[in-house]
């Protein structure tokens, strides 16, 4: 018996937290669901579940399994309808990653690309830059996209960097910085910062304490948490103008042009490929088409920071 088919096994049942249920939601037999338990139990070491004749319960140390589990099986599945797709009938494989904001800056990219190259089997992944770092290193892809200052420089690539990004502050309706259209640096003083990023942290947070007194800080995994603190008006936060278009409602950004300048080597976004990427042929293409709408000048969809 796999040990993947044990974990779907095992999320079914602290799902239903019924042997019944999972045994029929997995087209097995109960006794059999109840044996690849107790031997997935035996194979870990520990007791996930406390069972009687009436209820199924997990035990704190199944909690404490059920997300990782469930991680596993999705990673396992997804990793599955990839091999499947790069198998099919494609020309090329293109890989590419991104950072928690990037997706708005890929999609021009992107849809040059397949316009041209429609049988190309294209993988994009978005994820925390930690882990955009370690997978680009282990090779899972080709080209990544990413804030400059949360790539750092790899021995084995180039970069090309996105023209025209302005940042700005976003705030709550709530706030009273709401009512201003430029916030100036003597307003920010006091203020909580929300950050997404564990990278260089202590950095930030010193560099914010320097530079307005009296902050705060709080921290978010992902872009709608973030917009989550600051539309509570628990916290303000820097972002790049071109997600200023996608935000809820309850927010308002305000672009700050002292902060543009001064920090403009710290607000960049680049794209970073392999040296060796021209040898194959979807990441030869691929780096061609951004690399001349990148360097082409003109006008850009992330220029653009208020809604349509």
């Amino acid at each position: 018996m796999s040990s993947m088919l044990r974990l779907k096994y095992f999320v079914s049942l602290a799902d239903n937290l019924s042997f019944t249920k999972a045994a029929q939601e997995c087209f097995i037999v109960q006794t059999a669901m109840s044996r690849q338990i107790a031997a997935l139990e035996a194979e870990l070491g520990v007791q996930l579940f406390v069972r009687n004749t009436r209820t199924v319960e997990l035990t704190e140390a199944g909690k404490e399994f059920y997300s990782f589990a469930v991680s596993a099986l999705n990673d396992y599945n997804r990793g599955v309808e990839r091999a499947k797709m790069v198998s099919a009938s494609y020309d090329w494989t293109l890989k590419i990653g991104i950072g928690p904001q990037e997706h708005l800056l890929l999609e021009p990219l992107l849809s040059q690309f397949i316009e041209l190259y429609p049988q190309t089997a294209v993988i994009v992944d978005q994820m925390g830059y930690r882990n955009l770092q370690k997978y680009y290193r282990e090779g899972a892809y080709d080209i990544i996209l990413g804030h400059r200052k949360r790539l750092p420089e790899f021995d084995d690539a180039n970069r090309i960097e996105f023209p025209g990004i302005k940042w700005g502050i976003i705030l709550s309706e709530k706030n009273p910085l709401a009512e201003k259209e430029d916030i100036m640096p003597e307003d920010m003083s006091g203020q909580t910062f929300v950050s997404m990023t564990s990278i260089n942290m202590e950095q930030f947070e010193e560099a914010v304490h320097q530079s307005f007194p009296g902050s705060k800080f709080i921290s978010a995994n992902s872009i709608p948490l973030k917009y989550m603190f600051v539309r509570m008006n628990m916290a303000i936060a820097y972002m790049p103008g071109f997600l200023a278009k996608d935000m809820p409602s309850g927010i308002v950004f305000r672009e700050s042009s002292w902060m543009n300048e001064p920090l403009k080597d710290d607000l960049e976004f680049d794209m970073v490929y392999r040296v060796t990427a021209h040898e194959r042929r979807a990441q030869a293409e691929f780096i061609r088409i951004a690399s001349d709408y990148l360097t082409s000048g003109g006008d850009k969809p992330w220029m653009h920071t208020q809604r349509e």
